[in-house]
Formats: C-alpha cells, structure tokens, sequence
C-alpha cells in the first residue's frame, strides 16, 4: 500500500480538470506517483553525495529531472541557510504538522528607494571604418591588433675609440619605440582573378565584340568592390604608358565610363588615380599617332564627358573638384604656350562643366583669347586645329546663349552684364555660327 493517501491523488486529479475518478484509479495512481518519487529522490541523492554535501537541495532535485529528460522546477532556489538559522526558515501553520516557508509582502516604493537601480544599457549603434588604407591597416581599436617588430639593439664596439659611443644612444636604440606597421596581405579568390584577366585582356584585345561585352559586364556586375583598386592602378599605367595608341586611351575611356555607371561601384577612394588618367586624355600635348592620324579629337571629346560626370557625381562629397579641374583647364586654354589639340579639349570639358563655367571662363575671355586664334587660322599648317577650336567655342557659346534666351530670371550667381553689348561682340567673332543656336 502506498504512503500516499488516495485523497491527495484526487485533489491533484480534481485540479487537472478530472472531478470524479474511482477509489482503485487513486490507489493505482498513488502508487505509481510514490515510485516515481523515489526514483527522482534517489538520482537526486546521487548527485548530493557527488557533491560532497549532506543537504539534499532543490538544484538536486532539477539536476535529477534533467537527467531522466523531464522539465525541471522553475523559480529560485534558496540559499543554504546556516544550522542556527534552519528553524527561523520554516513556520508551523497553526498546531498542524504542515510547515511552509513565510513571503512577507514587500512594497514596491520601498524596494525602489532602498536599492539603487543599474545603470541603462547603451543604446545599440554601428560605425564604420577603414579595414586597410592603400595597403596599411589604420592603428585603431576596432582592427585587429599588429605585429610590432622591433629593430636590434647594434652591439657596443670593444674599442677604445668606440668607447664613448657605446655609451651614448644610437639611431637605432633612439629609435626603439618606433611602431612599424606592416602590410595588409591584399589576397584575391580564384574566381576573381580569373575575372580579372578577362577583364584586362578583353580591354586591350583586337576582338571589338568581345570589349563591349566586357564594359557590359563591368557596367552591372555588382562584386567589384575587391576589384577598384587593381583597376585603378590598371587604368593609371595603360594611359601612363601608351599616350601614343589610340585604342588603347579609348579603350580606357570607355572602363572608366563602365565604372561610373555601375550604381554598385564606390569609386571615390580612387578618384586620384583616375581622374588624372581622363585629365591626361583631355588636354595632353600628343595623343595616339598625332600629327600623323587625326583620330586623338574623338578621344578628347569623350575623356571631356567623363571629366564634367565625374564632377557632377562626386561635388557634395569633394566641394573643391570642379574648381581645381576648372582651375587647371583654363590654365591650358590661355596658355600660349600649349598646344592646339589640348586648348581644344580644354575648352571642349569647360563647356561640358555648366553655363556659369562658359559665361565666366569662356565668354568673358573670348576678347582676350581672339587674337591669338585669329593668328593661327591665318597660318596653312595651324588653321585645320584652330578651326576646331572655334568651331569648340562657336559651340559652347551657342548653347550658352540658347539657355540665356529660354531663362525667365537671371542667374543670381553671375555678375550683371549688358546682354546687347556682349552679343554684339560674340556675334562679331562668331558671325553666323551662332544662328541655329538662336533661331
């Protein structure tokens, strides 16, 4: 017969939602209940004894479920009282033998005000920074740390000479404390090397379909990112090394096109290996096979686009971009000592850089400027470039003066000008070049 009485099992049964079950259910019920309460007390046991005590806890206890896969006890167990301190642990409920641990009430308010309160947590943010820097890991705590080597100490000479500078410090001991940074090994995939070479080879290569599904490619493709610096470095050497072959500038040209219109390319950290390349093919002295072939004006008027894009593109991040490209390009257009072809690519990107870029830098230097063109078209062996020239400024001009005629109210960023005055004089150097503009 079980310890357990039968109407302890029907209360427990009654609040599981079972009201009536028999008299030999209970019994059963409580002998199987005394079984399983042995066996939990005896695991229990175990792993008291394994852990040299003689109290049996309820971390015994949940360990024991644990192992026989059952959902332990929840709550908080208590701390082992002291012996002393056992009997003010348990009350007697009345003169009955039913003992219970006592739950004083504690209020909130006094609890809140009596325990100081933790601090809150930091709220979750995210920053970034630079893994590598042109190769060098920046010396900041969120990067790994670096390898530091240190130089040798040089050895003391044993000579008398040598004496008195053993005992001073030398270059390298004074330089002890020195932090050498070391390189960041920059390793590419397999795939990505071989993308590479496709790339590179599709550029320079004579197969013309082949090179546009390579700018196809490089216009779209979304992982180029491991790729830009490989790619600006290709680009600053072909243009670096080959200002004489034409196909290969234009060739240039057109990837860095392709990479301007990737939305997935972030081309600003190499904007100073790039744009010195496209300047370069703007107003340099002698591109491809000049004087021989006459094919360097297309390339000047491509490598032009690119340059005016590149400061539409990047002006709220680097405010001082177009002021030093413009800077540098009427520098050349002014200069009687440059060369035909490159005032032609430089008044070609000037007029590619906005109206305000014409009116100021073009227009109001034409006067100035006019003598000088006017000498070389009088010339046999100059006239065919200074043509182009003028028919470069005729053009700038021209579209200037259409925009100034479709403008409701003037552009509060230029200085006022007598419009009457400064046609008269455009349309004496110009003559009816500026008619299909105006008409």
């Amino acid at each position: 017969m079980s310890v357990l009485p039968k109407d302890s099992v029907r209360v427990v049964a009654q609040a599981h939602g079972f009201p009536d079950i028999d008299d030999d259910v209970a019994v059963a019920l409580a002998s199987d209940l005394e079984y399983r309460l042995r066996e939990i007390t005896q695991e229990a046991t175990k792993f008291m004894r394994h852990s040299k005590r003689r109290r049996l806890t309820t971390q015994d206890i949940n360990n024991a479920l644990r192992h026989r896969n059952l959902e332990p006890i929840y709550g908080y167990s208590l701390p082992q009282p002291e012996p002393a301190k056992l009997e003010q642990l348990f009350r007697r409920a009345g003169t009955s033998d039913v003992f219970y641990i006592p739950d004083e009430t504690v209020d909130l308010a006094d609890f809140v005000n009596s325990t100081p309160l933790p601090k809150l947590p930091l709220d979750v943010t995210f920053s970034n920074h630079w893994l590598a820097i042109d190769g060098y890991q920046p010396a900041i705590p969120e990067n790994p740390p670096i390898a530091i080597q240190r130089p040798d100490k040089p050895s003391a000479s044993a000579n008398k000479d040598g004496a008195a500078a053993a005992e001073a410090p030398t270059n390298n001991e004074a330089r002890s404390d020195v932090v050498v940074r070391q390189k960041v090994a920059h390793t590419l995939s397999r795939e990505l090397q071989m993308y590479y070479q496709n790339i590179t080879e599709g550029l320079l290569g004579p197969d013309e379909e082949f090179r546009k599904q390579v700018l196809g490619s490089v216009r779209g493709d979304p992982g180029l990112h491991q790729l830009l610096p490989y790619f600006a470095q290709f680009i600053q050497e072909k243009v670096r090394t080959n200002l004489k072959n034409f196909t290969i500038l234009l060739s240039m040209m057109h990837f860095v096109d392709a990479l301007l219109a990737n939305p997935n390319v972030f081309l600003e950290p190499y904007l100073h290996q790039v744009m010195p390349s496209v300047i370069t093919c703007v107003v340099g002295k002698k591109l491809g096979d000049y004087p021989t072939e006459q094919n360097h004006w297309q390339l000047r008027d491509v490598a032009a686009t690119l340059v005016a894009a590149i400061c539409a593109k990047y002006a709220n991040q680097y405010n001082e971009i177009q002021a030093r490209v413009t800077k540098t390009l009427v520098k050349k257009f002014l200069s009687a000592d440059t060369s035909l072809p490159t005032q032609y690519g430089a008044v070609k990107c000037l007029a590619q850089l906005g109206h305000r870029v014409v009116s100021m830098f073009l227009i109001d230097n034409i006067a100035a400027y006019r003598p000088f063109l006017e000498k070389k078209l009088g010339d046999p062996v100059t006239k065919p470039d200074a043509e182009r020239i003028f028919a470069a400024l005729a053009e700038a001009v021209g579209k200037y003066l259409k925009a100034q005629a479709r403008q409701v109210k003037p552009d509060p960023l230029l200085p006022p000008t007598d419009e009457s005055r400064q046609y008269a004089l455009l349309h004496d150097f110009f003559g009816d070049r500026l008619t299909p503009y105006l008409s």
